[in-house]
């Protein structure tokens, strides 16, 4: 193993990178710079040259993925590059070799804390690049400041969703540009208002800021809830909307619809993803309204769909949360639920529901199981 004391070091290293195969050594090399990093600024000063080489060159596809690869590996400081060569490997962005664009832009995505300035340059990537799985990955990627809101605002109306949603969420992170985040969630509650539909992409960017700015959209929470709640069936975005809002319901808020969309979303028929979204909403409206006594008393038909889903496939932990938040029910609701003509299918989900709670216990003590069950329904006796 070669180590920085032997007597014949540098001689060595050079003549490995003499060597045309010299490639095949490089990651011995990031090895040694992690093991011995006060050494490591000298052996990378000899080793950029090389690297540097294969990328103005006219070098294979296999040897400029590589050397940005070792490149990225090595964390090349400030002092050992410039700007000007950087904004250089721009000329990558626009080869036809996916492999290629993406070594580049993770080179450089690694050099944006030592050069702020090539930000600029990757967000311009982002614009022009065909692929948009990569664009999402230097969008996720890039650490964007105060000079770049914008740039990620016009990413807001992007032709790829994912694209739209992510940059909202990079705008969220950047205090500066709540004044932008205003008119654009201004312009997304206007969307919702004169739309007779629910729009998927307005519900996704209003959840989104609900969740990271949610100082933002409270102004507008009671308009929302009142046009979300008059639609019974719903997308998964929205039932997540109404749960996130929620948190500013008023004692104007009307719980009859809540329960309507509640129980008409808690069907076994629906989407996991949709169901989980009901569940949800069940658990934030608990938490956050007086539903529980709603339901107990005038509409105990939504505890025969929650005991159903005890066999669905759905979050276990989440249904479960909510069955413990309801707590114990009275009899009377007992009895109505087990009386209604689905009596039988009552029952056995109950058992189930039960079961499943049950078993996310470590004690399998009956005795256990009995507390548990008298805990969550009052039982005749």
């Amino acid at each position: 193993m070669l180590i920085p004391r032997d007597t014949d070091f540098h001689i060595i290293v050079d003549s490995i990178l003499e060597d045309q195969e010299c490639f095949s050594a490089i990651n011995s090399f990031i090895r040694y710079c992690e093991i011995w990093p006060k050494k490591a600024a000298q052996l990378r000063t000899r080793i950029f040259p090389i690297l540097n080489s294969k990328l103005l060159l006219n070098a294979s596809k296999e040897e400029i993925v590589d050397a940005f690869t070792f490149m990225t590996k090595f964390n090349f400081t400030s002092s050992e590059l410039s700007i000007h060569l950087l904004i250089n490997y721009r000329k990558f962005f626009n080869d036809n070799d996916f492999d290629i664009r993406k070594s580049c832009v993770s080179f450089l995505l690694s050099q944006q804390s030592n050069f702020p300035e090539i930000k600029i340059h990757l967000i311009s990537f982002i614009s022009m690049e065909v692929s948009d799985s990569l664009r999402l990955f230097v969008l996720e990627n890039i650490e964007p400041s105060v000079d770049h809101i914008e740039s990620l605002y016009a990413f807001l109306h992007d032709r790829n969703t994912s694209i739209r949603y992510l940059a909202l969420r990079r705008l969220c992170d950047i205090e500066a540009a709540t004044p932008l985040l205003s008119d654009f969630i201004s312009e997304m509650v206007q969307g919702v208002d004169h739309n007779e539909e629910l729009n998927g992409h307005f519900l996704n960017c209003l959840l989104i800021a609900t969740k990271m700015k949610s100082s933002l959209v409270r102004p507008y929470a009671q308009f929302l809830l009142g046009r979300l709640l008059k639609v019974q069936t719903q997308k998964s975005s929205s039932l997540l909307l109404i749960a996130n809002l929620l948190q500013f319901s008023t004692p104007n808020t009307d719980l009859y619809q809540l329960a309507n969309v509640i129980n008409a979303n808690l069907s076994l028929h629906a989407s996991a993803k949709r169901i989980n979204a009901t569940l949800e909403l069940f658990m934030n409206s608990l938490k956050s309204t007086n539903l529980r006594s709603l339901i107990i008393y005038e509409q105990p038909s939504i505890m025969s769909r929650l005991f159903e889903l005890s066999k669905n496939q759905i979050e276990e932990d989440l249904l479960i949360n909510v069955i413990e938040r309801i707590g114990p029910i009275n009899t009377a609701t007992m009895k109505v639920i087990m009386s209604g003509s689905k009596g039988k299918l009552a029952t056995q989900s109950l058992l189930g529901a039960l079961t499943l709670i049950n078993q996310k216990s470590d004690d399998n003590d009956p005795t256990k199981f009995m507390g548990n069950t008298a805990v969550f329904v009052s039982l005749s006796i």
